[in-house]
């Protein structure tokens, strides 16, 4: 058997990334592939960072009387959006009314914000003698052509898609996303909409994880069910190369209608791993075959949930090239545990204020406790007391 961090770096190992162009507009927490350089400087043109009046500083006059500084004022007003207008249309000892964003002139060298001034007889005034500069926005001040702007591996969040799109650049290269393939498997297995009789369950554990792989931004996963039927399993399978991702729920342990390692081996998908020293999910199966990836959960609801989000998750985090993302968390936390024997546990309960509450029934095969749970832990030791002493690694669920 072998050990979860075993997994975890086999799983990591084998994984080759792919990535696609798509537009800004649609990058939403996709992952860059490529380093993104600015096409342009940014700001564009020297512009004014607030609603004012355009000055050069040369021509500023002192009154005495009222001592005030002041200016004449042209009726012409500059507009962001504007065409750029030529220098020789100033006249240098006249302030301009300027809105927010619009060129500023290179015979100017000052905005005086509206709330600093007042306005008497064509003239404005104002208290104190702007600053050189004082709210122009310069050309290529927030970054120029050719800056490195986003690297790969960066996520791409909203702001970030403001930022692309300010800098000229309608499309980008980011890390696929897997199209997955997902099977459920069992004869015990009803749709909620049929009569359940005694020797049937209802179908659950693929709307689970359909729902799942929802979370981490996977949608239009292709969705089947089989008995335990070997040629049918294998039927199903057999076109797994128009995916990157084939998830099979059921069928992983050693009973004569487990059939799902064996579909694995006729389609000659390479085993990477089968069963790990770990509780629930004993019996987990990662594989690749031409570069599409394939995993085995168990059937049970609390096994089939647990490794998925502990292994799965891992694996499409790294595939899609989030590699930055704190996956499994550390912290410490009281609670009291008795371990039996020597695997991993992973234990599901309520993560409050430092104090993990451990869920009385930890059965594989019952949803109930784990739906009301917000986190997992991961137990090696034997034992641990009832201490904030504890550094327990964890995820959300």
């Amino acid at each position: 058997m072998i050990e979860a961090n075993e997994a975890f770096f086999l799983i990591n190992k084998n994984i080759t990334r792919f990535e696609e162009e798509i537009k800004v507009i649609d990058s939403q927490n996709r992952i860059c592939s490529l380093n993104i350089y600015s096409l342009i400087d940014y700001p564009y043109f020297d512009n004014s960072a607030v609603d004012g009046y355009m000055l050069n500083l040369n021509y500023v006059t002192f009154d005495l009387n009222l001592k005030m500084y002041f200016m004449d004022l042209s009726s012409n007003i500059i507009f962001s959006g504007d065409k750029l207008l030529n220098d020789n249309f100033f006249i240098l000892n006249f302030a301009y009314e300027i809105c927010t964003g619009a060129f500023v002139s290179k015979s100017f060298n000052c905005v005086i914000a509206k709330e600093n001034i007042y306005i008497n007889e064509n003239k404005i005034f104002f208290s104190y003698f702007p600053k050189f500069g004082e709210n122009i926005r310069l050309k290529g001040e927030g970054f120029k052509k050719g800056d490195l702007i986003i690297s790969v591996y960066e996520s791409i969040n909203s702001l970030k898609i403001a930022f692309l799109l300010s800098s000229g650049i309608e499309k980008i290269f980011v890390f696929s996303f897997p199209k997955v393939l997902l099977l459920s498997t069992g004869d015990e297995l009803v749709s909620c909409s049929d009569k359940i009789s005694e020797n049937k369950i209802y179908n659950s554990n693929i709307f689970m994880i359909n729902n799942e792989l929802k979370k981490n931004f996977i949608f239009g996963v292709n969705c089947f069910f089989s008995n335990d039927n070997y040629k049918n399993i294998t039927n199903i399978l057999s076109n797994y190369l128009f995916y990157n991702l084939v998830i099979v729920l059921g069928g992983m342990s050693f009973g004569k209608h487990d059939f799902t390692r064996d579909a694995f081996n006729k389609l000659g998908v390479r085993e990477v791993f089968f069963l790990g020293n770990w509780k629930p999910g004993k019996p987990l199966y990662f594989g690749v075959s031409k570069g599409v990836y394939f995993f085995g959960l168990p059937g049970n609801p609390n096994s089939c949930y647990i490794t998925f989000k502990v292994f799965v998750e891992y694996f499409i985090n790294n595939f899609v090239g989030n590699i930055f993302i704190h996956f499994f968390l550390k912290g410490h936390f009281s609670f009291q545990y008795f371990k039996k024997n020597n695997c991993l546990l992973f234990l599901h309960g309520i993560l409050i204020n430092k104090i993990f509450i451990i869920n009385e029934n930890q059965n594989s095969n019952l949803i109930s406790n784990l739906s009301n749970s917000n986190a997992i832990i991961f137990l090696n030791d034997c034992f641990y007391e009832n201490s904030v002493s504890n550094l327990i690694t964890y995820i959300f669920v």
